[in-house]
């Protein structure tokens, strides 16, 4: 294996020039001075900081001193630059083969490694961040900082004033990071970072050997696995509903609580997660930008998208049964099907029917049939569900999304049902039929309005029969 060096890259024709000598590399420390409220602010992008050497060293990443010769990008680090080298030369990084963190040089790599070293490493007790040795642990305790900011809107506490201050931005909606690239606004740097990845063409190297599917990083795949295992190890203690992430399991715990802290800056709606008011915001912008490569049409997220390629187009069925052939759109559909052949058993018994369950999150779910409890609410209208589907179908009254197209007319719905119920239409099948009168009908709805009407027809003929009697 070719692993990435300086002298590799520069034997490869990808030179590093360092522009040390270029004007306003470095502020001028004499002339640098606080603003009126006490903070040092970048002039180039706004941030505050609290304190000076912070400060300094941040207006530095401003100039890119390193630049490949290959495709004239330039980056601020040497090691980036040999980092990025790798794309042009097909060399490999340092993994560690533990966390699979990769590192440019190898001498990185072993540092890092301390960190798994569990006999070696000092874990702080204030924010849990660990240390290599006791040396390295005694320095941060020294600058740790004991004062908790707190944030003026919703009085959430940080350790650190710049992370409150990052925080704060949530609430006024600034938003002063710009990617560069595509022009999208971010209101802290690490969300413009994460932001500038997606631009960053991917390359798939960890396989799941159960269904093919291929993943950009080694823990992506290890999340993945979970779904063929059925492990969730991560309960929510309101509703013992289990999830395979803690991300997942955070979004979800954001139902129960209530609490908005995300306002929109347009018209002032509140929402308990990010991810729920970055939604609601593409109402104002008419912003579509996930596209189907297959018909065109644009949705609001990745997941939307991802659902209507899946079920609209081709009806693909990836996941399948090895044992009857039999296909499942989803891999969770196709783990509950599993049990028909392992002959599991039940084992979790409902008190109110003695209906039986496989999992103590499917029996808490099912009982709230007979409790009536509705743990989750809709953001806008406030109306209560008792399933996360029924919320999720319910908000598309809100946000108008109909993902559901028919492939004949183009007329789209907001359920998946409605849009087969409406394909009768076109294929001529009736599979409903009234079995008094052999009447058949397209969907169950319409038998149901049909028998209704005969029963009223019939009721009506005898009273009228009976009137006749009466008075004759």
């Amino acid at each position: 294996i070719q692993y990435v060096t300086e002298s590799l890259v520069q034997g490869l024709n990808i030179t590093i020039e360092n522009t040390d000598n270029q004007p306003n590399t470095t502020p001028n420390t004499d002339m640098i001075k606080k603003s009126n409220d006490g903070l040092f602010r970048c002039k180039t992008c706004g941030k505050c900081f609290e304190l000076r050497w912070k400060f300094i060293n941040h207006v530095r990443a401003h100039v890119k001193h390193y630049k490949c010769s290959h495709c004239e990008k330039r980056f601020t680090m040497r090691s980036c630059l040999i980092r990025h080298a790798a794309m042009h030369t097909g060399a490999q990084l340092f993994k560690c083969d533990i966390c699979s963190k990769s590192f440019v040089f190898q001498a990185s790599l072993e540092k890092h490694k301390h960190l798994h070293t569990a006999e070696k490493t000092v874990t702080c007790s204030n924010c849990q961040k660990v240390f290599p040795g006791k040396r390295s642990f005694g320095r941060h305790r020294c600058k740790a900082v004991e004062t908790l900011y707190n944030c003026p809107v919703c009085d959430k506490q940080f350790k650190i004033k710049q992370n409150m201050l990052d925080h704060q931005t949530l609430h006024t909606g600034e938003k002063p990071y710009c990617c560069e690239i595509c022009g999208a606004f971010y209101s802290c740097e690490r969300y413009l970072k994460n932001h500038q990845k997606s631009h960053i063409e991917k390359t798939y190297d960890y396989p799941c050997e159960l269904c093919d599917k291929r993943f950009s990083a080694r823990k992506h795949l290890q999340a993945h696995m979970l779904v063929h295992t059925r492990e969730k190890r991560y309960a929510c203690e309101v509703c013992d509903k289990k999830f395979a992430t803690s991300g997942n399991l955070n979004r979800h715990k954001a139902g129960h609580t209530g609490v908005k802290l995300y306002g929109c800056p347009i018209c002032l709606k509140r929402y308990t997660t990010a991810y729920a008011l970055k939604m609601h915001m593409h109402k104002h912008t008419s912003s579509k930008p996930f596209l189907c490569d297959v018909c065109g049409k644009g949705f609001t997220s990745s997941d939307y998208m991802k659902r209507h390629k899946r079920i609209i187009h081709a009806g693909r069925r990836d996941c399948v049964c090895s044992i009857c052939n039999k296909a499942f759109i989803f891999p969770s559909s196709l783990n509950q099907h599993m049990l028909v052949h392992t002959g599991e058993k039940h084992h979790e018994r409902c008190d109110h029917c003695q209906k039986k369950f496989y999992s103590q999150a499917a029996l808490t779910v099912h009982q709230r049939v007979h409790t009536k409890e509705k743990p989750y609410s809709c953001e806008v209208c406030g109306k209560r569900f008792g399933y996360s589907s029924s919320i999720q179908m319910h908000m598309r009254i809100h946000t108008g999304e109909r993902p559901f197209g028919c492939d004949v007319c183009g007329k789209t719905f907001n359920q998946a049902v409605h849009l087969r119920t409406h394909q009768r239409v076109h294929t001529g099948l009736k599979s409903f039929s009234c079995e008094s009168c052999g009447k058949k009908f397209v969907d169950h709805r319409n038998l149901k309005q049909h028998k209704l009407n005969s029963t009223i027809n019939f009721y009506l003929e005898i009273t009228l029969s009976l009137l006749d009697i009466h008075f004759t």
